[in-house]
């Protein structure tokens, strides 16, 4: 199951990655930047495969809702928030990167 969703992830962001020709590089450092994710959202409408891939990233990041310590999801949460703009993932996000802060593994 964990390789599955690692895979998802993966298809999901080499599917971003490969529509970077696309899209214009307005910031070569952004990797979910606006442009990429609506062609996104236009392909899982169109695509199958990568809709299931996404149902697949989106159950994680809900599942990584729920647990105290979501570090490994940070990804899962941010694309999961750039796709439905639903702030639950943000406000995780905020979470594990204060809760980062707060342990000092990370200094702030």
């Amino acid at each position: 199951m964990k390789k599955s969703i690692s895979l998802s992830f993966l298809i999901i962001s080499f599917f971003i990655n490969v529509s970077f020709g696309q899209v214009k590089k307005a910031h070569p450092y952004l990797f979910f930047t606006r442009e990429r994710i609506e062609i996104l959202q236009k392909r899982i409408k169109t695509d199958t495969s990568i809709a299931n891939n996404w149902q697949e990233v989106l159950k994680e990041a809900d599942l990584a809702l729920t647990r105290s310590d979501a570090r490994n999801k940070v990804d899962y949460l941010s694309l999961a928030y750039l796709m439905t703009r639903d702030i639950k993932y943000a406000d995780k996000v905020k979470e594990v990167l204060n809760t980062l802060c707060q342990t000092n593994l990370v200094e702030c």
